[in-house]
């Protein structure tokens, strides 16, 4: 068996980084006008700023966000300022070229099923990706079995004993809209000392 790592985060306590949180930044620093990477950054817990970097300039391409054209001194460096031309309210998940991704849209769909009335008393990994698929983003069975299965680890699913097996969300976990993300994280563990070395990566997995 390969190394298998567990981690456990006081529950509650947010991560500040990510594009979820660097959007909520940057709606409330352009409700007070224009803003900057670096002050984006400033409410981040992120040691790489070119992932805040690369997320304003998708948000660019797309047309949700463009540069003012105008520059701002932050201590020894001078930074472009921006601001918003569009407002949603879920972080836009973009392509590099500012495309729109289906990252995430898969988890997004079963979630809003587990949600729904229909779900209520439990459903099977059948029905829930029968009625989880839109025609942009089907949903497979094994993508809504490996979603399912992850929710039912970090506690949000109670499991029915017959067969075929029907999944409920507890009412105590339906947190809200946005789905849980599925995270994987890449680090580098040195089997000598028994230890993580240097820093780790963590991104939203892909289904």
């Amino acid at each position: 068996m390969g190394i298998m790592l567990e981690f456990q985060r006081p529950p509650g306590k947010p991560i500040l980084r990510g594009n979820e949180h660097y959007w909520q930044v940057i709606r409330q620093l352009d409700e007070a006008g224009t803003w900057t990477v670096h002050e984006i950054d400033l409410q981040s817990r992120t040691k790489a700023r070119g992932t805040i970097t690369d997320y304003v300039k998708r948000l660019v391409k797309a047309g949700i966000a463009e540069p003012t054209g105008e520059m701002r001194q932050h201590r020894n460096m001078t930074t472009p300022t921006y601001r918003l031309l569009k407002r949603p309210v879920t972080a836009p998940s973009l392509k590099a070229d500012g495309t729109p991704s289906h990252l995430g849209r898969a988890q997004a769909q079963i979630w809003n099923v587990m949600r729904s009335p229909m779900a209520r008393h439990g459903i099977t990994v059948v029905d829930l990706a029968l009625f989880a698929s839109t025609e942009v983003v089907p949903i497979a069975r094994s993508t809504a079995q490996r979603y399912a299965d992850r929710l039912e680890a970090a506690g949000y699913l109670l499991v029915g004993k017959a067969s075929p097996k029907t999944y409920r969300l507890k009412p105590d976990m339906n947190t809200g809209p946005k789905p849980p993300a599925v995270i994987e994280a890449r680090m580098i563990f040195d089997r000598n000392r028994g230890a993580i070395v240097g820093p780790m990566a963590a991104e939203e997995a892909r289904s």
